[in-house]
């Protein structure tokens, strides 16, 4: 407050005695000139769309207002500073005022009812009504602190899950060879936190077991703590970037750090990863020796998303291999992070300790020392991120800076720089524009003596340069690959340089073929080799092709071929079959041989082959298998999508229908409508959910007419390990017209049902006519006036006749009495027709005659007690009749039936 008054009172020290009033040579219209000499007035200040202040001490003219008094200003700086106006600003604002502001803009109509959106503070006086309205700039505003809610880090232990996904590929080669692999990706979740565990098991020549990843993650808040090993460093959260072009080992340690997991409203992105398949074959993506991603594909284009890859930032190797021959095989980088956003002048941070480990060849690990890691990021603006680190050990540190800038959503610039101990230098900068990536590194300096630069980066100085390029070209695609690499070996001033550059278009041609065009050039420390190759692809009916492709090696013919291959599908499952014809060489060596292919969905798991033959009767051929397992407290399920977290929608046991299409199950995403999918009766569905979203499964099943009498949704914060169970149960609902009488022989008036399988009445027009609408497969029974309602058992355009009739439940029944003066019908009982007979005879020797009605072959017998005399009563006193009672409720009656 004391910083406040001597503000103004500084302002208004320095500030002239200015008097707006007017030019004395200015002639004004008879009457109309007090309006513009300045006068003494109370006025009300309106910040436009909030509260006005009222009573400031002000002088002023027809156009214009000056506000000379400290308290005055005082109260008007009160009031901006609660709308969180920048300080700046305010101090503008009281500046103007005491200096004198009149009219800046003109509106038109109402003065009060003028709206701006002024550049910078502008001001308009409204004379009549004593008002000074005014407008500031949209930036004229402190940035409030968005209040960030989190999800809780406690989950219910009835969502908990092992979540396992499995790929499994047994193989065999034309010389004998075989390999088997399986590999296990577990997730365990726990109430807080959860464990995730990889694991390999391979079969080659010997038999090798690995466990490449253990940890446990706990998040909490805005806090995420991670510990035990990790296959390729750790992942956190925009930090993540500073790490880019390092090597990314195995670690093991303990990591604590920020992160925006647990957010509400979070978002995620997707990529994915073109591959141009130049065989039919199957397709591996390696990390390091895992095989983290294969498939059997066909010639062409080939895209694998992210989600199909592990996280984080890392460099693989992907091959086509077909016969045991590698067609291709190149290493891309690939970010799978994912970027929590941070808030302008936000920042994350990562500490660490740990150890890292790298392989030979021998299988056996390298470990470095105990490393101490700190990372820190900063969002200085909205498209700019800047980072710190340092790794520490008791012999040597790295200290690293970086900087990302972000023009578009791809196109981006990012650079990274470090020093080692010993004084070693490494730099790595990366541009992306669109569908062109340019990525330089450079290890400068003697790094032969340091442990740290041979598990960071390399023993050895180097440079690197990585380009690519791909685009739509006249109705094709073009791609450009070009890598180069200089290694130094500081002990002998030896250089070693690589390189190599592809160049590949397709595009459509004549009668609906395509053609494809490779052509690669460089030298990897054999000498230098130019690879050419061209395919033509001609239909030549419905899933059936004829492909012409040649190869030359050195501008020399190395091989073509001919192919007739077919194509077939049904549902999910695909395959192929090839016919080839290869001449190879100068001498045009023939050769021949068959493959084929199948791919396979089913919902438990993704199947796919490959076989192959050659005229000499070498066989080789590979079997594969992925899919998820879940087991929680729903049971155990099995699905083929690969996800750390699902929902399950149940259909429990009751379901009786059979169809492809009851109902519409739909997943939100952070009330975003992500994915719709059918359900098919009798069966359950398994959903993957992304990790870290407040997810929602809601089910529709109005449009297919099936009703559903479980949960219609359920909602949960989707983590890892743990999984969101909706139960319900559909049935198709049944109806009919039910036309019906009372004892009277009267059509009733209302009718109530009872039972699990109402589902509502509906009163027709028609007297005595209602439509009973119903589950087919539960019991039921229909009431008018406490009588039960009996059907008959033909039915007829979908109409039921029927009778409802007092006395037929025993809670209803009262032991006859001579003396009872109860008004309501004497029940005597239900016959058959001979019963009846003699029934009637006995009552005719008495003189009564009773009431019957026939249903279904059975007759119920009625008297009416008004119409009976004293000696009547006594003998039917001697009967086993009863009087049927009106004062049990039909409701409490039925509900302590069990109707099923």
């Amino acid at each position: 407050m004391k910083l406040k008054l001597l503000i103004i009172s500084f302002l208004f020290s320095v500030s002239p005695h200015f008097s707006i009033t007017a030019n004395t040579d200015v002639h004004y219209p008879d009457g109309f000139a007090d309006m513009f000499i300045e006068s003494y007035q109370q006025i009300s200040l309106h910040f436009y769309g909030m509260e006005r202040v009222r009573g400031i001490d002000s002088y002023v003219t027809f156009d214009g207002v000056r506000v000379e008094s400290p308290q005055a200003q005082m109260l008007i700086a009160d009031a901006l500073e609660t709308h969180s106006l920048k300080s700046s600003v305010i101090q503008q604002i009281i500046s103007e005022l005491a200096q004198g502001v009149s009219n800046t803009f003109e509106c038109q109509g109402m003065i009060g009812d003028c709206v701006l959106t002024p550049t910078s503070t502008a001001y308009l006086f409204d004379f009549d009504a004593g008002e000074l309205l005014v407008f500031v700039a949209p930036d004229s505003f402190n940035a409030e602190d968005i209040e960030k809610n989190y999800a809780d880090s406690l989950l219910d232990v009835k969502t908990g899950a092992v979540i396992n996904h499995t790929r499994t590929s047994f193989s065999s080669g034309g010389d004998g060879n075989q390999s088997f692999f399986i590999t296990n990706e577990t997730t365990l979740g726990l109430p807080r936190g959860f464990m995730s565990a990889k694991t390999d098991y391979k079969i080659h020549d010997d038999s090798q077991f690995t466990v490449d990843e253990l940890y446990y993650q706990l998040n909490i808040e805005s806090v995420e703590a991670k510990m035990g090993r990790f296959e390729y460093g750790v992942e956190f959260n925009s930090t993540d970037f500073l790490n880019n072009g390092l090597s990314q080992l195995q670690q093991e340690g303990v990591f604590i750090g920020s992160s925006n997991k647990l957010l509400l409203g979070g978002t995620s992105a997707s990529q994915s990863l073109t591959v141009f398949a130049p065989t039919p074959g199957e397709l591996q993506i390696l990390r390091g020796d895992s095989i983290v991603y294969r498939k059997i594909v066909d010639v062409g284009q080939q895209q694998i998303n992210y989600n199909e890859l592990p996280t984080g930032v890392y460099r693989v190797t992907i091959k086509v291999i077909s016969a045991g021959r590698e067609y291709l095989s190149e290493t891309r980088s690939i970010v799978n992070s994912n970027r929590y956003a941070l808030p302008v002048k936000g920042w994350d941070y990562v500490l660490g300790l740990s150890q890292m480990r790298k392989f030979g060849h021998d299988v056996s690990a390298l470990q470095s020392e105990p490393l101490g890691q700190g990372l820190i990021s900063y969002r200085s603006s909205e498209k700019t991120l800047l980072g710190l680190g340092a790794t520490v050990g008791a012999e040597e540190q790295y200290l690293q800076l970086g900087v990302r800038h972000q023009y578009d959503s791809n196109q981006f610039v990012e650079v990274n720089a470090g020093v080692l101990s010993d004084d070693a230098q490494f730099v790595r900068g990366y541009m992306g524009w669109g569908n062109f990536g340019l990525e330089y590194r450079q290890l400068t300096g003697d790094t032969s003596d340091s442990e740290l630069a041979g598990f960071l980066f390399s023993s050895e100085a180097f440079k690197d340069l990585n380009i690519t390029y791909s685009a739509p070209l006249s109705g094709g695609n073009v791609y450009v690959r070009g890598v180069w690499r200089l290694e130094s070996e500081t002990s002998s001033s030896a250089e070693r340089e690589y390189y190599s550059g592809s160049l590949g278009y397709n595009f459509p041609s004549f009668w609906s073929s395509t053609f494809d065009v490779n052509v690669e050039y460089g030298d990897w420390g054999e000498g230098e080799e130019l690879f050419t190759s061209v395919t033509w692809r001609l239909p030549i009916g419905k899933g059936v092709e004829n492909r012409l492709s040649s190869t030359f090696i050195g501008g020399k013919h190395s091989r073509t071929s001919e192919t007739l291959a077919t194509s077939w599908g049904h549902g999910r499952h695909r395959g192929s079959l090839a016919a080839a014809a290869h001449l190879s060489g100068d001498e045009r060596n023939s050769s021949y041989d068959l493959t084929g292919t199948y791919n396979g969905a089913m919902d438990w798991g993704y199947l796919d082959g490959y076989a192959y033959v050659d005229e000499r009767g070498h066989v080789s051929g590979s079997l594969g298998y992925s899919g998820t397992q879940i087991i929680s407290a729903n049971g155990v399920d099995f699905t083929k999508d690969k996800a750390r977290s699902f929902a399950i929608v149940d259909q429990g046991t009751n379901t009786v229908l059979d169809s492809d299409d009851i109902a519409r199950v739909r997943l939100y995403n952070n009330a975003r409508l992500t994915r719709t999918q059918s359900m098919v009766a009798n069966t359950s569905l398994l959903l993957p959910m992304p990790e870290y979203v407040e997810a929602n499964v809601s089910i529709d099943s109005d449009y297919s007419g099936i009703n559903n009498v479980g949960d219609v949704s359920a909602s949960m914060f989707s983590q890892p390990g743990h999984v969101m169970v909706l139960n319900t149960d559909f049935f198709m609902p049944e109806s009919y017209i039910a036309v019906l009488d009372n004892l009277q022989g009267q059509a009733v008036e209302n009718i109530q049902c009872y039972g699990h399988a109402c589902l509502g009445i509906e009163k027709l027009s028609i007297e005595g006519a209602f439509r009973v609408h119903y589950k087919s497969d539960k019991s039921k029974q229909l009431f008018a006036d406490g009588a039960l309602c009996l059907m008959e058992d033909s039915i007829e355009n979908n109409v039921k006749r029927g009778i409802c009739l007092p006395g037929l439940m025993a809670e209803q029944l009262i032991p006859f009495d001579i003396h009872d003066t109860n008004p309501s019908p004497i029940f005597v009982g239900k016959y058959t027709e001979i019963q009846l007979a003699t029934l009637l005879a006995q009552l005719a020797r008495m003189g009564i005659s009773p009431t019957v009605k026939t249903i279904n072959d059975v007759r119920y017998v009625y008297i009416d007690p008004a119409s009976l005399l004293s000696e009547q009563k006594k003998e039917l006193s001697k009967m086993n009749v009863f009087t049927v009672s009106t004062e049990k409720n039909i409701d409490a009656i039925v509900s302590a039936m069990e109707m099923k």
